[in-house]
């Protein structure tokens, strides 16, 4: 857990492929918040490395006055990415465990979440659901029957800043359904 406060936890990975909002968009939602003094720290898993290495390379050049942006991709346990996430002030993840993991642990949750089963989504916490309509929802699909991943890939990441800032500040924001962003 980094010393530096606020800080935000993006998770870039999902078992499917079909339900990961693009890497590169994370990175620049850290570069963004950074800007505004805010940390970042990524997770992810061994296999996940990847995607966060690319996240990162997103987030550079960082400015000289940005908060840090850091990687804990494969060097946590379970209980300690718990303990990263309860202390975090947003998780910006797509729907993936540590999504559900903060919000049963009561930190603010940003899901990109694709619609291909919208009825997970975390609840019982502050949330933005960010998502983009597509005619093809509820396909239910690992893998993208249209082959075009509209449903995250046309959320922007100027969306995501925004619905995390939302979320750090003191108004309670809570939506059990997704969100609907074009």
């Amino acid at each position: 857990m980094p010393a530096a406060r606020p800080y935000v936890v993006l998770h870039p990975g999902a078992s499917a492929a079909s339900r990961r909002w693009p890497a590169a968009g994370f990175g620049s939602v850290a570069r963004t918040l950074g800007s505004a003094g805010i940390a970042a720290v990524f997770c992810g898993s061994v296999d996940e490395a990847a995607l966060v290495d690319e996240a990162l390379r997103a987030a550079e050049p960082a400015p000289p006055w940005s908060a840090p942006v850091v990687s804990l991709a494969g060097a946590q346990t379970l209980g300690e990415l718990a303990a990263t996430i309860a202390g975090a002030d947003v998780l910006v993840a797509n729907n993936s465990a540590p999504a559900h993991l903060a919000a049963a642990l009561g930190t603010p949750v940003v899901c990109l979440y694709a619609q291909t089963n919208p009825q997970h989504t975390p609840w019982r916490v502050r949330q933005r659901v960010l998502t983009h309509d597509v005619p093809c929802r509820w396909c239910l699909r690992s893998t993208c029957p249209q082959g075009h991943h509209d449903c995250l890939q046309r959320i922007r990441p100027e969306q995501v800043v925004a619905a995390a800032l939302e979320l750090m500040s003191s108004q309670p924001v809570t939506h059990s359904q997704p969100e609907v962003r074009a």
